[in-house]
């Protein structure tokens, strides 16, 4: 009976581990538009290894195409050592942190820093946004177990734009299928941690048990 128990605990601690390792977020390629006022911004994301492309486009009074290719860690998204870029790219990591970040702007080419602002909540999940104001304005929101990022916006020559609609609301889909993901894993690692402890400690009272 006592082999039974410890084979029990040990493979629902197992499943516990199994189950982490398949539900953890991981980086998507993904595709996203900004505009306003006649201004349009339209990004989509690939990725392939430790490298993300990025067909990256302003087009309005601002016509420039940023367009470029990034060396990262596909498990933090910061850059990787051999990156010739400074800061986070088109990726926050996972889980986002409530701090500033180096961010690299591919419309200036440069780096700077998104400071923390503070926490909102849609539909009971919340939200992360970050703001830089110099040298120009950027402001990003995201939810910060996947750091899926579900509203940006940034001034481009006097003229703010941000996610459109469509845009806004894919990305919230994929913000709360991925914490309805999160919540049901901590549910799971609950009961399955309370239950392979509880096998293995009556397999190794019954074990100490027969020894004595």
């Amino acid at each position: 009976m006592r082999n039974l128990f410890i084979g029990i605990g040990a493979a629902l601690l197992a499943t516990l581990w199994l189950l982490t390792t398949l539900i953890t977020p991981t980086m998507a390629p993904y595709r996203v538009q900004l505009t306003g006022d006649g201004e349009t911004r339209t990004i989509e994301v690939t990725i392939k290894g430790k490298e993300i492309t990025a067909t990256d486009r302003y087009q309005g009074a601002v016509d420039k195409d940023v367009s470029g290719t990034y060396l990262i860690d596909p498990k933090s998204g910061f850059p990787a050592k051999k990156a010739t870029h400074v800061g986070l790219t088109y990726f926050f990591p996972m889980p986002s942190e409530e701090r500033s970040y180096v961010v690299f702007d591919p419309l200036t080419g440069e780096p700077s820093t998104l400071d923390y602002v503070d926490p909102t909540k849609e539909n009971g999940i919340k939200y992360y946004t970050y703001k830089e104001s110099s040298p120009r304005m950027r402001e990003i929101t995201l939810e910060p177990r996947s750091g899926i990022i579900v509203d940006a916006k940034e001034d481009v020559n006097g003229t703010v734009i941000a996610y459109d609609e469509a845009t806004r609301e894919e990305a919230l889909a994929r913000a709360e299928e991925s914490y309805r993901q999160y919540r049901s894993l901590q549910v799971a690692r609950f009961l399955l941690t309370i239950a392979g402890a509880g096998f293995l400690i009556a397999g190794g009272w019954l074990w100490v048990r027969r020894v004595l």
